[in-house]
């Protein structure tokens, strides 16, 4: 049985370990993407639908989480977002 599929954005492909390992020892069913720029997220939302995206505020190469979340917001997605 499938579980709640997440995306995490975070510029640290670090980070995005750590909160997987501890969402997993939690819930062994969910699904945990990973996308470290904008660009990977939007291609990650083409791809994939998902019950909750996890965005980090501050990414790199000068893009930051409220960026991203105006162009998921243009998409019209239902996933909740968590700032």
């Amino acid at each position: 049985m499938a579980g709640e599929r997440v995306l995490m954005v975070d510029d640290s492909p670090e980070d995005i370990a750590l909160v997987t390992a501890t969402m997993v020892r939690h819930d062994a069913n969910i699904v945990i993407d990973g996308a470290t720029s904008i660009a990977s997220c939007l291609e990650a939302l083409d791809q994939n639908e998902y019950d909750l995206l996890l965005i980090d505020y501050e990414l790199s190469a000068g893009e930051d989480g409220l960026e991203l979340i105006a162009k998921v917001k243009e998409r019209d997605l239902v996933a909740p977002l968590a700032e």
